[in-house]
């Protein structure tokens, strides 16, 4: 008898245990601030961690992100001081795919016309690559191929580039400024500052799009004819290009 009291209050302190066990949930706290309750699916050491909420969604981040995971009630009061089932807040919603640490590359697709008295049409492709520093500045230096069409040039700039994501979201305003020097048929200092906006769209995938004012110098060769002969001289020119660029950033 005494036995079988014995083994009835072990399993009802095991059905007592894992009651508690159920109430508790997983807490993933980021570096970044946020926090992210839900279900480990799975966790690569030194590699990455997969998480789902309770709405269903599904939350990818590497290790490095990642400063503690932790399990806690699942239960959270709501504003009438009741407990209710955990749902992810909005900030979590809104900064799933917010820029994170570390390498980052970007492609962009340039296209502009010319705003002043040299130039006609700015044409071309640069890319970049760095590294954010924190979630919202970037730095870096890229290069490319850009040509004017009706000027009939191509250069090469080597740049450094530096853009500030403004807000910790999938979707954000920013800025950014790329100084540097071109090559090939013009050769010079180049200056592009640009505003724009990023869009999120995965953990590792993002789109920019941007307004931008191109500043490029140049060297001008003009003649001109006198007593029966040519002669030469040289310039220094700006060219300028008000234009808008498409990015991917990754």
């Amino acid at each position: 008898m005494r036995r079988l009291l014995f083994v009835a209050a072990l399993l009802f302190s095991i059905s007592l245990l894992d009651v508690a066990a159920q109430k508790l949930t997983e807490v993933v706290y980021l570096k970044n601030g946020s926090m992210i309750r839900g279900t480990v699916l799975e966790l690569v050491p030194n590699g990455s961690l997969k998480i789902q909420t309770a709405d269903g969604s599904v939350f990818v981040y590497t290790m490095q992100e990642v400063e503690k995971i932790t399990k806690e009630n699942l239960t959270a009061p709501n504003r009438s001081g009741q407990n209710s089932t955990y749902q992810p807040t909005r900030a979590e919603r809104f900064s799933r795919f917010a820029p994170k640490r570390g390498y980052t590359g970007f492609v962009d697709l340039e296209i502009g016309g010319a705003v002043g008295d040299y130039g006609s049409n700015l044409e071309g492709v640069t890319t970049s690559h760095g590294c954010r520093i924190i979630p919202q500045l970037f730095v870096g230096g890229g290069t490319g191929i850009l040509t004017d069409l009706g000027e009939e040039v191509l250069y090469i700039p080597v740049f450094a580039d530096v853009r500030y994501t403004i807000l910790k979201r999938n979707i954000s305003p920013t800025v950014g400024m790329k100084v540097g020097y071109s090559f090939l048929d013009l050769k010079g200092v180049c200056f592009n500052p640009s505003v724009g906006c990023r869009f999120g769209l995965s953990r590792n995938f993002a789109l920019n799009v941007s307004l931008s004012y191109h500043l490029q110098q140049a060297e001008a060769e003009w003649w001109y004819y006198d007593n029966g002969s040519d002669h030469f001289y040289y310039t220094h020119e700006i060219l300028s290009y008000l234009g808008c660029s498409l990015g991917f950033e990754f």
